[in-house]
């Protein structure tokens, strides 16, 4: 058992490093058009669903919040679980399309080909003149094909979805910290 432990973690970082490679431009296009929108003054939203909601969730307490830095908070919206409301993908859209400015981002946790409402979502933020970063899977996904010229996507192209899902928090405590290095020099 202990063999298999050790295999395992081996194995994540070995492809962890190798998928870092794939995702070097795309967090540096992504870190760039943050900080640009979080100095005009507009805002993030972040969304996930199923085991990326989490994902969400942590990436706008990073934002939120802090991550390495003592700083002001940015102005960061979590759709993820929201309680009370059954979330489907038009609810997504309606919340985007009555909350989002033009300027401002969604950050969207896709990790799977079948992305449930998050398609609608990208509609909605698309709607609003809102840019879409979008963390996505293998294989052919709804999102992925809605994004257009402006939008970024972080592929992690890999069968297995715990790798995928790992590759994509490696990368959301990178983004993070390339946001707090380029705004407070950290």
């Amino acid at each position: 058992m202990e063999e298999r432990i050790v295999a395992f973690f081996a194995a994540q970082v070995e492809e962890t490093l190798a998928l870092g490679d794939s995702l070097v431009k795309p967090l540096a296009a992504a870190a760039t058009l943050l900080v640009e929108v979080l100095l005009a003054g507009g805002r993030v939203f972040t969304l996930g669903e199923g085991l990326a909601a989490g994902a969400a969730q942590q990436f706008h307490a990073l934002l939120a919040h802090r991550y390495r830095l003592e700083r002001p908070s940015f102005a960061a919206v979590c759709l993820a679980g929201e309680p009370l409301v059954p979330a489907s993908g038009e609810f997504y859209r309606r919340r985007l399309r009555a909350l989002a400015q033009e300027g401002d981002v969604l950050v969207l946790f896709a990790p799977e080909p079948g992305d449930g409402g998050l398609s609608r979502a990208v509609q909605g933020a698309h709607e609003r003149d809102a840019t879409v970063i979008a963390f996505t899977g293998p294989g052919d996904n709804n999102v992925a094909a809605l994004l257009t010229p402006g939008d970024v996507e972080l592929k992690v192209d890999h069968p297995d979805l715990g790798r995928v899902l790992l590759a994509h928090q490696v990368a959301l405590f990178c983004l993070a910290d390339l946001i707090e290095h380029q705004l407070f020099g950290g």
